[in-house]
């Protein structure tokens, strides 16, 4: 028999008339849901969903705690939770579903990269307030929004007892490398520049919040 896919989002039973995964992933464990008879306000269009890994419950887990502890957050630096519940017969969370470029398309769309690396500082240090280490540097989990850069997949996210300043913490280094990297996707051909990481964790004096 095939697991059902109703699901609750805000209290209320709905059957999504058409799940896309997303990704390469031959099991994929993100789908865009669409809710195109959706006649319920409160309810958005179409929700992300993603499924608990089969090998893996505790990642799950960890995303959940950290959109919990990253909560004054959703809705601009990171998406936002919709709920908890089932789906294709795995524990899935639902997620508000972001309009947004991945930094491989904002590259492909020529955007500027001054402008992405304030983005993505602006997103990091954001995270960094509230001592997350993001640990996941794939360009595919950065949606440019127009004037701000989404954050998705917090399953790498780490919370440190003590975290180091700005400019000695992990955030900080991914800022350099997803820049690097983003100047690389533009214009391939050119060579890459190295990320000053002697800078970033062995210069204690620009330690400086």
């Amino acid at each position: 028999m095939e697991p059902s896919n109703v699901i609750q989002l805000m209290d209320i039973e709905i059957i999504p008339e058409l799940a896309q995964p997303l990704g390469p992933s031959s099991e994929p464990r993100v789908y865009r849901l669409d809710i195109k008879h959706n006649t319920n306000t409160a309810l958005p269009k179409s929700v992300i969903v993603k499924l608990e890994k089969d090998n893996d419950p505790e990642a799950f887990q960890r995303e959940i705690q950290a959109y919990k502890n990253l909560q004054s957050l959703q809705g601009t630096v990171i998406p936002t939770v919709l709920g908890q519940g089932l789906f294709r017969g795995h524990r899935a969370l639902f997620l508000s579903d972001v309009d947004g470029s991945t930094l491989y398309e904002a590259a492909q769309a020529d955007i500027d990269e001054k402008s992405i690396e304030r983005h993505l500082e602006k997103a990091l240090y954001a995270l960094w307030k509230f001592n997350a280490d993001y640990h996941d540097e794939n360009p595919s989990n950065f949606l440019v929004c127009d004037d701000h850069i989404v954050i998705l997949d917090l399953e790498e996210v780490k919370f440190p007892i003590k975290s180091p300043c700005w400019k000695r913490s992990v955030n900080f280094g991914n800022v350099g490398y997803l820049s690097s990297r983003y100047k690389y996707m533009k214009n391939p051909g050119r060579p890459r520049s190295p990320v000053e990481y002697s800078k970033i964790y062995l210069n204690r004096t620009c330690c400086s919040t």
